[in-house]
């Protein structure tokens, strides 16, 4: 990644990284299965790419791994060295990884890759760094599930913005076999009601959390959305949980191909 790319990334993230990880963390749910996607074994080196600000790598520092991060942020960097004391570290984009080859068992990627400035060049470098065997696990959504959200309701202009931003499953499928990867599958995801990460619709059961600004401030959609629209859908949405229309908005957002999706490859 250039040094221009990278230092546009970074820029997204570098001021809300405290705000972002307020309401950012990690969810047992989402980290169990993240960890028998990777088959994660007893002091595995796995690299944590588009890392935020260490959530998901000090979940599996829990359970033995040892971590490599790398992200465009310095600010969100700073927190994950903070919170990740035994961890490494590096300012670098997915496209050029400052990595050795074969140097992980295992790598993942939590809801960054529509941040990645080029997902082929991205998906070739994770392979690079990989063992033979070892598992990539990107965490993400497509398009046509993100569009049977409930939040389209109230925030219409909003997404049809980031499903022209988001990549296509397929296309991180293609991507992930151009680079090598084989045995790949997806595995569709429901938000459930435990959830307590606060990602785009991690908060789907507790339609109130979406007036909170700080929530909305965490995600990369609403900050750069039209901040009047944005206003406009929250006067909505608090209008109908007021009246309890909400239960009908939602039930006509039934998720019928999950909402979001796990994709391993084998290296």
């Amino acid at each position: 990644m250039a040094i221009s790319t990278l230092n546009d990334a970074a820029a997204k993230y570098d001021p809300i990284a405290s705000v972002y990880d307020k309401t950012r963390r990690a969810d047992p749910q989402v980290g169990t299965i993240l960890a028998q996607q990777l088959e994660l074994s007893t002091k595995a080196r796995l690299l944590d790419v588009g890392c935020g600000t260490g959530n998901y790598a000090a979940f599996l520092m829990a359970m033995g791994a040892e971590i490599v991060g790398v992200d465009p942020s310095e600010n969100m960097l700073e927190i994950a060295r903070e919170r990740c004391a035994n961890a490494q570290f590096h300012r670098a984009g997915a496209e050029q990884l400052p990595l050795e080859d074969a140097e992980f068992q295992g790598a993942f990627s939590m809801l960054a890759v529509h941040h990645f400035a080029d997902v082929n060049a991205a998906c070739r470098e994770v392979h690079r760094v990989l063992a033979p065997d070892a598992n990539y696990v990107i965490f993400g959504a497509d398009p046509d599930q993100i569009l049977t959200y409930w939040l389209v309701e109230y925030f219409p202009s909003v997404f049809q913005k980031i499903t022209s931003k988001v990549p296509r499953a397929l296309r991180v499928l293609t991507a992930l076999r151009d680079a090598g990867f084989r045995n790949i599958r997806v595995l569709p995801w429901d938000v459930p009601p435990t959830n307590i990460d606060d990602f785009l619709y991690g908060a789907k059961h507790s339609p109130s959390r979406y007036l909170d600004p700080n929530l909305r401030r965490g995600s990369t959609l609403f900050r750069e959305a039209d901040q009047e629209a944005v206003t406009q859908g929250c006067e909505r949405l608090r209008s109908d949980i007021e009246t309890g229309r909400i239960a009908a908005v939602m039930a006509h957002f039934p998720s019928t191909c999950g909402d979001y999706f796990f994709i391993t490859a084998k290296a």
